[in-house]
C-alpha cells in the first residue's frame, strides 16, 4: 500500500515541473530555440522565463541546454541568470554542467536573443 501511495505522489509531483516548450526560431545551423510558455512569470514588473536551445549536432557531448533570464521588457534589459546543460535533446538526460553568470545585456533587434526575449515579453501581455 505504501509503495502505491508513493508512486501516486511521484506521478502528481512530476506534473508540478511540467514544461510546455514552444519553438520560437531555428538558426542557420539548424539549432532550435524554445520558450517554456507555461512557466513565464511576471514579478514586480520583471519577466522571468526559460529558453531551451536544442542542438542539431551535439557540442562537447551536450545536446541541449536551458538558459534562464530575468527581463525588463520596457527597457529591453536582460539578465542571464543560469545555464544547465544536458546530454540528451530537449533538456532531458543527465545534467552535464551548470553556470550562473548573472550577466546583464541589451540584445540587438537582429539577434536570436532579442527575438526570443520579445516572444516571451509579447506572450505574457
Amino acid at each position: 500500500m505504501k509503495k502505491i501511495l508513493l508512486l501516486i505522489l511521484i506521478c502528481f509531483s512530476a506534473n508540478g515541473f511540467a514544461v510546455n516548450w514552444k519553438r520560437v526560431v531555428v538558426d542557420r545551423s539548424g539549432d532550435s530555440y524554445y520558450v517554456d510558455v507555461e512557466n513565464i512569470k511576471k514579478i514586480n514588473g520583471l519577466l522571468y522565463y526559460s529558453r531551451l536551445e536544442d542542438y542539431l549536432e551535439p557540442r562537447n557531448g551536450d545536446y541541449s541546454f536551458i538558459r534562464k533570464f530575468k527581463v525588463d521588457c520596457t527597457e529591453g534589459k536582460r539578465t542571464w541568470l543560469s545555464d544547465t546543460f544536458f546530454n540528451r535533446p530537449m533538456g532531458k538526460g543527465k545534467i552535464t554542467g551548470e553556470i550562473n553568470p548573472n550577466k546583464i545585456s541589451y540584445p540587438k533587434p537582429s539577434s536570436i536573443g532579442y527575438v526570443v526575449m520579445k516572444f516571451a515579453c509579447d506572450y505574457i501581455n
